[in-house]
């Protein structure tokens, strides 16, 4: 028995068939890519036909929207000045000028900023009432505050230290 080994390759033959097959393949790409060419123009000059009918529907709907929200704007702007403008007020100066003026001798227990008025109510404790006077001159000369006024005091007696209780309204300059 004799055993034939051929390790070169030798000259196959593609079958008609496949050849066949492969055009069938490229020729169904071609129409489908020339297909869907087609139809994506179709889609675009319908989506323009579509734009034009409905554009002047659009812009009525537009205007009568923009009138209401017109207001809505106007409204939420004056808001938003509102909040710019109190941030924009020097509160660092306001607070470190009433606790440079109150010292030791008095303890701040409430501030009431109205920046749109200009105005400041405190209340505050001391430990006599000729501190409570002290602090009240202090922030008239120092504190950059105008119109300062002692609003009222009192005693509180359920302290056993017995401190004086008051409240000053005032104009800081904005």
């Amino acid at each position: 028995m004799k055993l034939h080994l051929d390790y070169a390759a030798g000259p196959h033959a593609v079958p008609a068939w496949i050849w066949g097959l492969l055009a069938v393949g490229v020729l169904g790409t071609v129409l489908t890519a020339w297909t869907s060419r087609q139809l994506i123009a179709e889609r675009d000059g319908l989506r323009l036909t579509l734009q034009a009918r409905t554009a002047p529907a659009t812009t009525k709907r537009i205007t009568s929207i923009s009138a209401e929200s017109a207001a809505m704007q106007q409204e939420q702007l004056k808001q938003a000045n509102l909040v710019l403008r109190e941030l924009g007020r020097p509160w660092p100066a306001l607070f470190s000028g009433l606790e440079d003026a109150a010292g030791a001798q008095i303890a701040l227990l409430q501030i009431k900023p109205d920046s749109v008025k200009g105005r400041l109510r405190l209340t505050a404790e001391a430990r006599t009432l000729e501190d409570a006077l002290d602090y009240v001159r202090r922030l008239a000369e120092e504190g950059g505050m105008q119109d300062v006024i002692l609003e009222q005091h009192q005693v509180v007696e359920d302290d056993a230290q017995k401190p004086v209780r008051f409240s000053i309204n005032a104009r800081w300059d904005r």
